[in-house]
């Protein structure tokens, strides 16, 4: 593994652009009381730092997972004209239009028009079939970054024409806050810098052999679920032993907020911090003593293997997944609302894995992998990798 790429952020500048009166723009489209309208310059250029390239991208797919990412470079200074996403269904793809100002259609095959680089953010099933609908409008040296936990590089160079240039990116929903761990695998030979330095823009990137992606989506992509079924027992602890609801959550965000922060900035290990921490008789080996006993590790090393093993299931890798006991909810009661986006039945804003089914695969080619609803609400739509 490749130590972690710092680049610099991408630099922006605007062109000139041609009197609005040379291209009329196209008739408005009404997405759920949101009208927009395409511009008569279609792109907003981003210059990269790297060659002096100009970058434009299209999203597809946008669900939790891919407006995170959207949210992120936004907030990293990228503007919003560079942008076009796609998302499904027209009352999800007007809520994002509301929320962020790029525009957003259901329209894959528009949204890749002059892109330089498109993101998919699809489910597994519905990427090859998504680039067999968009191939004839890629731009002849596009590439193509499939965020899809499982589809493999061989898969996504088939499925595009000859010249367009593949990549694998797994990230995680903590670029919206420009805090994610990004992996990047590519082709032998690829020159992935300005893919680094776009991913730098929502945290930290590193570069892995292809073979070690199921391991990195098991790790970086789905851990964040770990981490909130932490947060979520220890609130639910908190509340059950008499705290407020909202004192505890507080408590434990910050907590977590603040260990994390203190791992990254140490160079102690994580086992030698919590020896360090553990005085032998007090609250904290107490604690410590009971996950032990309860094999607490040797839960989650299970975890990361059946999160691995359904990576290599989704590639159709033959290999068996681990048999992982069900077992009783290690609580009753969950302190997360089940209407909130942290809750079960919102896979895709955990970080955690919402399959292959049949999301993002219906609808015309043209709209083919935009968002589909994994919910009956318009923002609660899972189209993400996982």
């Amino acid at each position: 593994m490749a130590p972690p790429h710092t680049g610099h952020p991408l630099v922006t500048h605007e062109e000139h652009r041609p009197p609005p009166t040379e291209t009329p723009p196209a008739d408005p489209v009404v997405f759920a009381e949101v009208r927009w309208r395409r511009a008569p310059m279609r792109r907003f250029r981003l210059k990269s730092r790297i060659g002096g390239r100009t970058m434009d991208i299209a999203m597809l797919g946008v669900g939790h997972l891919g407006e995170a990412v959207l949210a992120g470079l936004l907030d990293s200074g990228l503007p919003i004209s560079q942008i076009w996403a796609t998302a499904l269904p027209e009352q999800r793809a007007a809520a994002l239009a509301d929320r962020y100002g790029v525009e957003v259609s259901t329209d894959n095959r528009s949204a890749v028009t002059e892109a330089d680089l498109v993101l998919l953010s699809v489910p597994p099933v519905a990427v090859a079939p998504l680039l067999k609908a968009i191939g004839p409008d890629l731009e002849p040296d596009a590439t193509v970054v499939s965020l899809a936990a499982g589809v493999p590089l061989s898969t996504l160079a088939s499925s595009v024409p000859k010249g367009v240039h593949v990549a694998r990116a797994m990230t995680n929903i903590a670029a919206r806050a420009r805090q994610a761990a990004t992996a990047l695998c590519a082709p032998e030979g690829t020159d992935l810098t300005e893919l680094e330095d776009l991913f730098d823009r929502v945290g930290v990137t590193v570069t892995v052999d292809e073979s070690l992606m199921d391991l990195v989506t098991a790790v970086a992509g789905s851990g964040p679920a770990f981490l909130f079924s932490l947060a979520d027992a220890l609130t639910t602890a908190a509340v059950d032993g008499g705290m407020e609801p909202e004192a505890a959550r507080v408590l434990v965000d910050q907590m977590l907020l603040g260990a994390c922060l203190h791992l990254q900035s140490s160079d102690e290990a994580p086992a030698a911090i919590l020896e360090r921490i553990a005085t032998p008789g007090g609250t904290t080996r107490a604690a410590l003593d009971v996950l032990r006993a309860g094999h607490a590790s040797g839960t989650v090393k299970a975890a990361v293997q059946a999160a691995t093993a359904r990576g290599h299931a989704l590639s159709g890798d033959d290999r068996p997944e681990p048999d992982t006991p069900a077992g009783p909810d290690h609580h009753e009661r969950s302190a997360v609302s089940p209407d909130s986006p942290g809750s079960a039945g919102s896979a895709g804003s955990a970080g955690s894995e919402s399959s292959g089914g049949s999301a993002g695969a219906k609808g015309s080619a043209g709209s083919l992998g935009a968002a589909d609803s994994g919910g009956s609400e318009p923002g609660d739509i899972d189209s993400d990798h996982f």
